[in-house]
C-alpha cells in the first residue's frame, strides 16, 4: 500500500514535469511564430496590433511641420527685410536725387543771378555812355552855336564900333568894376587899366545881341573924364547901354 502511494506520487510528479515542459514548448513555439513574420514578411494579428506606432510616427510629422512653418516664417522675415532694404535704397536714392536737384537748382539760381547782375551792370554802363554821349553832343552843339554867335558879334562890332578898339569874344564869366557883365568896353586912363592893357571891347555872352550892340554904341563915349560909367548915363545925347541888359 505504501509502495503504491509512492508510485502514484512519482507518476504525478512526472505528469507535472511533462505538463511544464509542454507549456514551455508552447511558449517557445509562440515566440518563434511571433519572430517568423518579421523575417518572412507574413502579416499576423499580433504584429498588426501595435498601439504605439501611430503616435511615434505623428510626432516626427508634427516636428517636420513645425520646422516647415518656422522656415516659412524665417523666409517671410527675410523677404520683409529685403523689401525694407530695397525701399530704403530707393528712398535714399530719391533723397540723393532730390539733393542733386536742389544743388543743380542752387547752381542755376546763382548763374541766373550773376547773369542778371552782369546784364544790369551792362545796362547801367550803356545808359551812362548814352548820357555822356548826349551831354557831349549837347556841349558840341552849344560850342558850335557860341562860335557862330561870336562870329556875328565880331562882325557887328567891326561894322558899328568906333575905330581904335580891339574886339574880343570870350564866352564865360566876365567880372568888371560894376560886377559880372555880359560885355565890357574899356579905355585905359590915369590910374585905370584894361584887362589887355589897351582900348578894347570884350563880349562874354555873344548869344545876347544887346551885349555887342550896347558896346558898339558905348565905344563912342568920351572917356577923358575917366572913372566907371553907370548904365543909363547920358553924354552928348548918347545913353550908356541904350539896348538894355542881357538876362542873367
Amino acid at each position: 500500500m505504501r509502495g503504491r502511494f509512492v508510485l502514484m506520487l512519482l507518476a504525478l510528479a512526472a505528469a507535472l514535469l511533462l505538463g511544464a515542459g509542454f507549456v514551455t514548448l508552447v511558449a517557445s513555439a509562440g515566440q518563434a511564430s511571433a519572430a517568423a513574420p518579421a523575417i518572412s514578411g507574413v502579416a499576423t494579428p499580433r504584429i498588426a496590433a501595435k498601439p504605439t506606432t501611430p503616435a511615434a510616427s505623428s510626432a516626427p510629422s508634427a516636428t517636420k511641420a513645425a520646422g516647415v512653418s518656422q522656415a516659412a516664417g524665417v523666409s517671410q522675415a527675410a523677404d520683409a527685410s529685403k523689401a525694407a532694404t530695397v525701399s530704403t535704397v530707393v528712398h535714399g536714392s530719391g533723397s540723393g536725387r532730390t539733393g542733386e536737384s536742389s544743388a543743380a537748382s542752387g547752381s542755376t539760381t546763382a548763374t541766373e543771378t550773376a547773369a542778371a547782375t552782369k546784364a544790369a551792370a551792362a545796362t547801367k554802363t550803356a545808359a551812362a555812355a548814352a548820357a555822356a554821349s548826349k551831354a557831349a553832343a549837347a556841349a558840341a552843339a552849344e560850342a558850335a552855336e557860341t562860335t557862330k554867335a561870336c562870329a556875328v558879334a565880331m562882325a557887328y562890332l567891326a561894322a558899328h564900333a568906333a575905330p581904335g578898339f580891339a574886339h574880343y569874344c570870350r564866352p564865360g564869366a566876365l567880372q568888371t568894376a560894376d560886377g559880372p557883365s555880359a560885355a565890357y568896353t574899356c579905355v585905359p586912363g590915369v590910374g585905370f587899366t584894361c584887362p589887355d592893357g589897351r582900348a578894347e571891347i570884350i563880349i562874354a555872352d555873344p548869344t545876347c545881341a544887346a551885349s555887342y550892340e550896347n558896346e558898339a554904341s558905348n565905344s563912342y563915349w568920351d572917356f577923358s573924364a575917366a572913372g566907371v560909367i553907370a548904365p543909363g548915363a547920358v553924354q552928348n545925347g548918347r545913353t550908356w547901354d541904350p539896348y538894355g541888359e542881357c538876362p542873367a
